[in-house]
């Protein structure tokens, strides 16, 4: 992921602030999802509130920091 996620909308006179994101691992949009994050922003920072996955499969470091959850936060402005 490349592109930056803008942390504030703005419409009309209301300006919008992405407070909380909903994360699933998966490998297309709609499909069951194999396990879930919701995370927190706060400044510059992000706190995982909450994990659980499916049928006890492991959250590894790549779902973490490589490939998942830590590349997004990174790109969100």
């Amino acid at each position: 992921m490349s592109e930056t996620i803008s942390r504030n909308i703005q419409i009309d006179n209301w300006i919008f602030e992405v407070k909380m994101v909903r994360a699933l691992r998966v490998d297309n949009y709609g499909d069951p999802y194999t396990a879930i994050a919701n995370i927190s922003l706060n400044g510059n920072s992000a706190y995982i509130d909450g994990m659980m996955q499916k049928n006890h499969q492991k959250i590894n470091d790549a779902d973490m920091i490589v490939d998942g959850i830590g590349k997004v936060i990174k790109n969100i402005k």
